[in-house]
Order: C-alpha cells, then sequence, then structure tokens
C-alpha cells in the first residue's frame, strides 16, 4: 500500500476497540519509523554493525564513559 493515509488507517484498525490515544501514537510512529527504515536500507543509508560499534566507542569517550563498564571513565583513558 503506497498511501499513508491507508497505511495509518490499517496499523490503527488492527488495534482492539477500547485502545487509547497513546496506543494509536504508537502503532502509527512504529510503523512509520520501521517504513522509514526499510525505504534507507533499500537505499543502503545505514551504518554497519562495525560503524555503529565505532560510532558509539567515539561518543562514550568524548562523554567520559566507559563503554566495558557503562560507568564514568576516572583512569583518563
Amino acid at each position: 500500500m503506497g498511501n499513508t493515509k491507508n497505511a495509518a488507517l490499517d496499523a490503527i484498525m488492527t488495534l482492539p476497540d477500547d485502545c487509547t490515544w497513546e496506543d494509536i501514537q504508537y502503532r502509527v510512529h512504529v510503523r512509520a519509523s520501521v517504513e522509514s527504515g526499510l525505504a534507507a536500507a533499500a537505499t543502503g543509508d545505514f551504518l554497519t554493525h562495525e560503524e555503529a560499534k565505532r560510532k558509539l566507542d567515539e561518543w562514550l569517550l568524548s562523554s567520559g564513559l566507559d563503554r566495558q563498564f557503562g560507568t564514568l571513565s576516572t583512569s583518563g583513558t
């Protein structure tokens, strides 16, 4: 289904009749996120596992966190 409105309606229709507004928002958000991810993957717009680990390590180091323990590094390395 190429139509965004129909995709949203399909996602909502799978919910129970007593769903909340939050349930609807969540379901539509997840559907949009999955479709966005699939489109990115189809065009090769993603990070490999190794690239993601490298970026995470860089971020943790810049934040002063230790990846192994998830704590602040006191050694400075």
